[in-house]
């Protein structure tokens, strides 16, 4: 009898689903130390002109700005309107750290200029708007991919709209 217990195969363990998406999760805190220690390097590394900080207190400085950032966004995340994308962060990550030294202006810089790291920021890529088109938004952020946060008139609240296409 024992014999024929040690040779059935154990019950299948349940194994939680990720999910789809399921991938690496980045924390807002873990952003924020991530890209401001690639921003420093490639700051100290490509673009001395414009490194102002002592190469000890620019990463804590990073931090701190994009800390800030993250604290006035936090009205979104708490409504789950937006989430990190973590493969993008990874990717600027790696861009950050690895590029070559780009004869633009480096990151941060006012969007005024283009520069090849703007979809390394907060507002601009690093985040992943979760609210359809036609739905209500209150940050640009917030929206889907392929939508805006149109408000007319300066309203508080907009909708999230597609992109106009040829002759609309």
């Amino acid at each position: 009898m024992v014999a024929l217990l040690a040779a059935c195969p154990a019950p299948p363990q349940s194994v939680p689903d990720g999910g789809e998406d399921a991938g690496v999760s980045i924390s807002p805190v873990d952003l924020c130390d991530r890209i401001s220690a690639a921003r420093c390097e490639l700051m100290a590394r490509c673009y001395p002109a414009f490194d102002r900080e002592a190469p000890s207190s620019c990463r804590s400085l990073e931090q701190a700005r994009c800390l800030a950032e993250y604290d006035e966004l936090r009205p979104s995340f708490d409504a789950q309107a937006v989430e990190i994308d973590s493969v993008q962060v990874l990717a600027c990550e790696e861009r950050l750290r690895s590029s070559f030294c780009a004869p633009t202006f480096p990151p941060g810089y006012p969007s005024v200029a283009a520069h090849p790291f703007s979809d390394c920021e907060l507002r601009t890529g690093l985040l992943r708007g979760k609210i359809a088109s036609g739905q209500t938004c209150e940050r640009e952020v917030e929206c889907a991919p392929g939508t805006l946060c149109v408000k007319p008139g300066g309203v508080c609240r907009g909708t999230c709209s597609s992109y106009s296409k040829v002759n609309e």
